[in-house]
């Protein structure tokens, strides 16, 4: 007996201490598996089963929240999703700004890298010509080279685009890196708000660069907001990279610069949170220097040996160039002209900033969201003496105050809709939180049903912004060549003679059959923003000069409706009639009213600086006899004596080309052709 209970007893301390040893494992199991939950998931291994069984739904349960946003990390992967997505939605679309594009930019590369042997006098391109060409580069070089396979251009304009989204996609990362599918839901629908702006939407695959420049800025936004975030990754060179991606932005375009600075203004807001803010901030402001120079100082180096201005035509009250007027450039048509129209500046944005029909209400509803909360932050700071829960992420506080500065120096400068691609798409990640914020927050349930329709309603508004009919989308498709005019022969020593805007773009399509032409400009003072400075100062003497000696034919190439008899009367237009604007603008009836006060500020601006300028408003008595308004080009004989005009076939956008020529050579140099696509 004594026996069996020793033996019962050894054998029940045996499974006591079995017992302690499994409690003991188990528990450093657990302690492991917390401390690998808190580790941040650097890499994610997948398993392939080598089991031939089909794997059912049911096997899509163990994938955890953690593996989706490691997927959703994976560059290699979404950079190479997104590139295929712009490039296949741009071959869809087929957007086009196509202004700017007939004025400069075109025109722009030709002439830098193919206009030699070519005598160009004056800038086809307007006050545009002296832009860096390299943002008009590869679409130029596109055509010369693809012209024949439109698709394939609008695949390679939509590479841009696909990498803007991939930029904004690490950027919103940083916002939602938790773990949870509800931080996913809010990074899905962050993306898709962002995606589809109206800035960010229509001028994918576009030749304005807008989408080009805003890659670069939000490249250089997420360098920083990546430190910004991870403090651990802080360092001197990092800052330097992050300034070198800006500094290209901005020496390709000059728009940039609104991002540029503002990051640069925002971290010395917040200087003491670095280590070496010196050093940090410094390095920064290196790279940028670099990053400019590097893509834009040939341009600064030929501007100033050609023209004396490297900065042409800015800053010319400086540097005194002799090519432009004794003024500082300043594109202020959309610029507010007070300080309360500042402050309510998003709501009218349709006819000030937009350049277009604004179809897109995100505006005006993060404006007003952002005076709501900031409001409420500043009460709740006064009241309760410490600041909103928002505001406790350092990265919230530094994007909140990027924001500020980039809108306050977007509305100084420029206030052009076009240019505001970064803080549209940034704007979805401040809306998403707020939506999450309100939507599942305890309120009344009438309140809570009055959230959830208006949230619905204004995701609508914003998704559908897509499927508005806006912004340069083409009327027709270019279906056989992305750009087509007939062949024009020129005879030996011809002098083409351009005249008002846009028109740029005809020069090197001309190129293409003609070995030599010599070109001027004249430019209807109409356009205003001093785009008819080659009426005066250098260029007008040197133009004057070369058609006074010109001993040749000579060939016109003209917008609207513009005569062989209005052309020899108006060769040399000086200053313009003000009173002319009212009637381009009734074309647009939508915007007659509000475009008033909104040239009149032009007019002041001309004016303010007009005194400086050596020719009198009376020279330009006549050009108010003369109906420039939109129309279509008829001919009437009995206007035309020497020249026959007719209109020009190509393929542009705008039906407003007229070409005239010697009666006696239009055999000669107009070749009749098949029906051009677009025409």
């Amino acid at each position: 007996m004594k026996s069996v209970k020793n033996s019962k007893t050894a054998s029940a301390k045996k499974s006591d201490n079995t017992l302690t040893k499994k409690t003991k494992t188990s528990a450093k199991a657990n302690s492991a598996r917390k401390a690998t939950s808190a580790e941040p998931v650097k890499q994610v291994q997948v398993e392939v089963s080598d089991t031939n069984e089909s794997c059912s739904l049911g096997c899509f349960k163990n994938i955890q929240a953690k593996d989706v946003y490691a997927f959703l990390s994976e560059n290699t992967v979404w950079l190479s999703i997104w590139l295929i997505f712009g490039a296949v939605m741009c071959m869809l679309t087929q957007f086009d700004f196509l202004w700017d594009y007939e004025n400069y930019h075109l025109y722009n590369p030709w002439y830098w890298f193919d206009s030699k042997g070519y005598d160009v006098y004056t800038p086809l391109g307007t006050i545009n010509s002296f832009l860096n060409p390299l943002p008009d580069t590869p679409l130029y070089f596109l055509i010369k080279w693809f012209n024949n396979y439109t698709i394939l251009i609008y695949a390679f304009q939509g590479l841009w685009f696909g990498g803007l989204i991939f930029c904004f996609h690490k950027v919103a990362l940083l916002y939602f890196d938790k773990e949870g599918y509800r931080n996913i839901a809010l990074f899905i629908l962050t993306m898709a708000i962002a995606i589809t702006g109206q800035a960010t939407w229509f001028q994918a695959g576009t030749s304005t660069n807008e989408t080009q420049i805003a890659f670069f800025a939000m490249w250089g936004i997420y360098l920083v907001l990546r430190q910004e975030r991870h403090p651990e990754l802080r360092s001197a060179m990092n800052y330097f990279w992050a300034g070198l991606i800006f500094g290209i932005g901005l020496g390709l375009k000059q728009t940039s610069l609104t991002y540029a600075f503002a990051i640069g203004f925002t971290m010395i807001i917040f200087y003491k949170n670095y280590t070496n803010p010196i050093k940090f901030i410094g390095m920064f402001i290196l790279g940028g220097f670099i990053g400019v120079m590097s893509v834009y100082g040939f341009v600064l180096y030929r501007n100033y040996v050609d023209y004396g201005n490297p900065v042409m035509p800015f800053l010319n009250t400086w540097f005194k160039s002799e090519y432009y007027d004794d003024l500082n450039f300043q594109d202020r048509r959309h610029i507010p002209v007070s300080f309360w129209e500042f402050l309510y500046y998003p709501y009218i944005w349709e006819t000030r900033a937009a350049e277009i029909y604004y179809q897109d209400c995100r505006g005006w509803v993060f404006y007003t969201l952002a005076w709501v909360f900031g409001l409420y932050a500043i009460g709740y700071y006064i009241i309760k003496h410490k600041r909103v829960e928002f505001f406790d992420s350092h990265l919230n506080r530094f994007t909140t105050v990027f924001m500020f500065i980039s809108y306050i120096l977007w509305t100084l400068f420029f206030s052009i809709f076009r240019y505001l691609i970064p803080m549209e798409m940034l704007f979805a990640v401040f809306l998403v939180k707020a939506m999450d914020k309100l939507l599942f927050t305890k309120y009344r349930q009438w309140l809570v049903i009055l959230q959830i329709v208006a949230a619905q309603v204004l995701l609508f508004e914003f998704l559908s912004v897509p499927t508005h009919h806006s912004w340069g989308r083409l009327q027709y498709l270019r279906q056989d060549k992305f750009v087509d005019m007939e062949k024009i022969i020129l005879p030996p020593n011809t002098l083409v003679k351009f005249y008002n805007l846009p028109i740029g773009f005809i020069a090197p399509l001309l190129a293409r059959d003609n070995p030599y032409f010599k070109a001027v400009a004249y430019i209807d003072p109409a356009f205003g923003m001093n785009t008819d400075f080659t009426e005066r100062n250098k260029f007008a003497e040197i133009r004057n000069k070369v058609v006074s000696e010109h001993k040749g034919p000579i060939v016109y190439f003209a917008v609207g409706d513009i005569t062989a008899e209005i052309i020899e009367k108006n060769e040399i237009v000086h200053s313009p009639d003000f009173k002319h604007y009212s009637e381009l603008e009734r074309v647009d009836r939508r915007r007659t009213v509000s475009r008033a006060r909104h040239f009149q500020h032009v007019v002041d601006n001309y004016t303010a600086g007009h005194h400086r300028m050596t020719v009198a408003l009376e020279d330009a008595k006549e050009l108010a006899k003369i109906d420039f308004s939109p129309k279509s080009y008829k001919i009437n004989n009995e206007e035309i004596s020497k020249m026959y005009c007719r209109k020009l076939k190509i393929n542009a956008n705008n039906k407003r080309y007229v070409v005239c020529v010697p009666e006696e050579l239009k055999y000669q140099i107009l070749k009749e052709q098949a029906s051009i696509v677009g025409y």
